[in-house]
């Protein structure tokens, strides 16, 4: 695992070795991942394309002035903060989607891990929308 910058709360976040492939982004990596999932909903896919396009468009939008090496810390933070953001809503759905138990408490616990990995993309799309310039 590598360690990563930080994350909204402060915290350093350890990147799982699981996303560090097949390409070095670790968004691709963690949409390469949700996409693969064929339990996985249009609504959800839909919000997955909206969080790589964004990730994505961070890196093409024009720089109003050159980024000092504090405000392109900042901005890996924020990229790498949506990331982790995206990554803990996945885990919990992935580990619903894998759990045992009596049907309707997993239908209950897909449906709560599914709800919180779509409030978990929003916010990440929101948040990279609001990031105001790129690091290039």
């Amino acid at each position: 695992m590598v360690a990563a910058g930080g994350s909204p709360d402060g915290e350093k976040w350890v990147v799982p070795d699981s996303l560090r492939g097949p390409v070095r982004q670790v968004p691709t990596n963690l949409a390469i991942r949700m996409l693969s999932c064929e339990l996985l909903d249009h609504e959800v896919k839909a919000l997955v394309g909206e969080f790589i396009t964004e990730a994505s468009l961070c890196y093409l939008r024009p720089v109003e002035a050159p980024m000092n090496f504090d405000r392109q810390a900042r901005f890996g933070d924020a990229l790498r903060g949506s990331a982790r953001m995206v990554y803990e809503g996945w885990e919990e759905f992935r580990m619903a989607i894998e759990g045992d138990g009596h049907p309707e408490e997993v239908r209950e616990s897909i449906r709560q891990g599914k709800a919180a990995l779509i409030s978990r993309l929003q916010a990440a799309v929101d948040r990279l929308r609001a990031l105001p310039d790129s690091i290039i």
